[in-house]
């Protein structure tokens, strides 16, 4: 694994630095260093706040899609500021509420998650539906929709459960009272998403139940819908497009 990573950053080094030896013979002026400066300071930002959200209890799972959700809608400025800004929140809220779990509920920082994964959905349905042909950006805009909304049903579910920890039952005794926490939130958001539904973890209360069967319906109305807008666009003529 370690020799995949190092080969992998060596060829993308080389690229990087070729295409930026490039950009430079056409604009006449030196970058580079410019360039090599900048990528520092933002391999040490990012080392700082991977160790500050560490140390405040923010798990990798939950900052890597955090991450990802920023980058994907950085495109303009104003998506950009606007997701940064909700993430900035949410990342406040949980250092808040590592300091004071006792006073504080873990919606302080379940509110800004789902507020930030819900933007970024709607920039991603809008960029679906305003595209006139289908290419690979679509694609994968597409693929990251129905992802994020099962990371947003998992936030969801972490949020009821903190409000009534009763809201799950499980087959599993062992879990303990609470079992909607971590991975079983990812796991039962997509099993429920895909509409598999195991049964080895059942929502109980009607709000859970409620969000239950909505992810389930969100689930099977997003992929035909997708699937008839990608056929239209692709079959559509030039002439319309």
């Amino acid at each position: 694994m370690l020799l995949i990573v190092g080969v992998g950053a060596g060829v993308g080094d080389v690229a990087m630095n070729v295409q930026g030896h490039l950009v430079e013979e056409r604009r006449g002026r030196v970058l580079m260093p410019y360039w090599h400066g900048i990528f520092s300071i933002g391999g040490v930002a990012g080392s700082l706040c991977g160790w500050f959200c560490a140390g405040v209890g923010v798990p990798l799972s939950w900052q890597l899609p955090m991450v990802s959700a920023v980058l994907a809608v950085s495109n303009r400025w104003s998506t950009l500021l606007s997701s940064l800004a909700l993430a900035v929140m949410a990342i406040v809220a949980r250092w808040l509420h590592h300091l004071y779990a006792d006073q504080l509920s873990p919606i302080i920082y379940l509110v800004p998650v789902l507020a930030l994964l819900s933007y970024v959905l709607v920039v991603y349905l809008a960029y679906i539906l305003r595209a006139k042909i289908v290419t690979f950006g679509v694609l994968c805009a597409a693929v990251s929709t129905y992802l994020m909304l099962g990371l947003g049903w998992a936030m969801a579910y972490v949020l009821i459960a903190s409000l009534n920890p009763a809201a799950f039952a499980t087959s599993d005794h062992s879990m303990g009272p609470n079992t909607m926490t971590g991975f079983n939130a990812f796991y039962f958001s997509f099993v429920t998403l895909s509409t598999v539904g195991y049964g080895d973890i059942v929502p109980v209360s009607r709000p859970a139940r409620l969000l239950a069967a909505l992810e389930a319906t969100t689930g099977t109305l997003f992929v035909a819908m997708l699937i008839a807008r990608l056929v239209s666009m692709h079959a559509a003529p030039r002439s319309e497009r």
